[in-house]
């Protein structure tokens, strides 16, 4: 038989975690079903639980604790940065008409935001990769907009 492994177990609920967050702006009616789903299997695996022959030898779960707090963290933050990128990018009829600076700004301040989520989330090894991380999305967020703005400034074709 399989063993229970806990933290299979806990990837499966940091993936439906994950879905939720990222989906619930996209189609808010899919949180009841989610959920009604995560109880029923919650309750499975309880039923599992007990049934189990081979169930693993206790350990420290610090490391696993930790690494579900900065799970959780980076993923509610990032969801905020993917709601506001949902709501001005995908949802905005309007978007075409912004100045090339604007939708420029709007896209690295996005990815920057995301880039960050990351950050966070690594954080928790080593805060150094908070540094490293935002420096490199900062070089890539001014490089792209420079970029851009050559690009965008030759195609001004003068009236």
């Amino acid at each position: 038989r399989k063993p229970f492994e806990p933290e299979s177990e806990l990837l499966e609920v940091q993936m439906s975690f994950l879905w939720l967050l990222l989906f619930s702006p996209i189609l808010p009616m899919g949180i009841l079903p989610t959920l009604l789903s995560q109880v029923v299997k919650m309750k499975t695996d309880i039923a599992k639980m007990l049934h189990a022959r081979r169930r693993p030898f206790p350990d420290d779960d610090s490391c696993l604790r930790s690494t579900q707090m900065a799970f959780v963290s980076a993923a509610a933050f990032g969801a905020v940065g993917w709601s506001i990128g949902l709501s001005l990018i995908t949802y905005n009829d309007d978007l075409w008409r912004w100045p090339w600076g604007a939708r420029a700004s709007l896209a690295v301040g996005l990815t920057l935001w995301l880039i960050a989520a990351a950050a966070v989330a690594l954080a928790h090894a080593d805060r150094a990769w908070l540094a490293v991380v935002s420096a490199v999305g900062v070089a890539l967020g001014s490089s792209f907009l420079v970029f851009s703005y050559f690009v965008n400034s030759e195609m001004v074709v003068p009236h």
